[in-house]
């Protein structure tokens, strides 16, 4: 089976403000929640994705092994650069949304 890509609704600040708003509430409030994700290693940002955990997860699934080594070897390099293993953090983004009932 191949990997088709998921369409994720609501997961820009406009798509949430109308759902709240499609669903009656008013007064609608949105913030950028900034979570940083502190790693020690990156087989801590890969091994979850290999057992098949989220969209990339999915995605490395549908390929063959040789795909996944060259996929890993990229992202690796971009999160790492040419250093070596070592703790890093990601920043992670998340919408808190607040609305009242009218």
């Amino acid at each position: 089976e191949q990997y088709r890509e998921k369409q994720y609704p609501f997961g820009s600040p406009d798509e949430l403000s109308s759902l709240w708003v499609g669903g009656g509430l008013q007064n609608i409030a949105l913030r950028e929640l900034v979570i940083r994700l502190k790693l020690n290693s990156f087989d801590d940002l890969w091994r979850p994705s290999v057992k098949s955990q989220g969209p990339m997860g999915a995605y490395l699934a549908c390929l063959p092994p040789k795909n996944q080594e060259i996929l890993r070897i990229g992202v690796q390099h971009n999160v790492l650069g040419d250093g070596p293993d070592r703790p890093f953090t990601l920043k992670a983004k998340a919408w808190a949304i607040h609305g009242t009932a009218s």
